[in-house]
């Protein structure tokens, strides 16, 4: 666990102590602001290993190095794949992690971006929804070692993309829910393989 904290360190993102139900514990408004000092993750570290229902969530944004993470409510790599497009690649080559839900993927945005905070549901509706969040300035992510979130690659492995991948991204994303009410009713009549009329 240790490990895993101080490599956060290393690569200077700022992190708090959060409960199984996502939320920070105590006050932590200040980590949106500052990094934990050495002192301070030691404490987290205790309070970890003495409830193992205790976990991490790394602040997104400026503090991290202006850390973006696109979180995806599913496992479906194909809808992964068409989602991410164009940063596909990029996406195979960064900081990945599982989450009980779906992924996390990570990047490092140019440090003159503002990062936003957004919700796209992309397809279905409730327990069916395949959902995409972006988590930017001020966020929270949830993140190894928390129970149930494997690390798939390295942390360090972080790949750093630029203002017009992220704002291309933000574009398809909003494109997506835009043309969602066209996109279902197609979805549903159509079968692998059979061509279109």
């Amino acid at each position: 666990m240790n490990e895993i904290l101080n490599e956060y360190m290393r690569l200077g993102f700022s992190f708090v102590l959060s409960g199984a139900d996502k939320k920070p514990i105590g006050a932590w408004k200040k980590y949106q602001q500052q990094r934990p000092t050495e002192q301070e993750v030691q404490e987290l570290t205790n309070q970890i290993s003495k409830d193992s229902s205790l976990g991490i969530s790394v602040v997104c944004g400026r503090i991290s190095q202006n850390l973006l993470l696109i979180d995806f409510d599913s496992k479906d790599q194909q809808f992964i794949k068409a989602v991410m497009g164009p940063l596909d690649e990029l996406a195979q080559n960064t900081w990945v992690s599982e989450t009980p839900h779906g992924y996390h993927i990570h990047f490092l945005v140019d440090e003159n971006v503002e990062l936003q905070n957004a919700n796209y549901i992309l397809l279905g509706e409730g327990d069916n929804k395949k959902e995409v969040d972006l988590k930017g300035e001020g966020g929270l992510t949830k993140e190894p070692p928390s129970p149930g979130y494997t690390n798939l690659s390295d942390p360090s492995s972080i790949s750093k993309i630029s203002k017009k991948d992220y704002e291309t991204l933000v574009r398809k994303l909003e494109l997506l829910v835009k043309l969602k009410p066209y996109i279902e009713p197609t979805l549903q009549v159509w079968q692998p393989g059979r061509r279109a009329l």
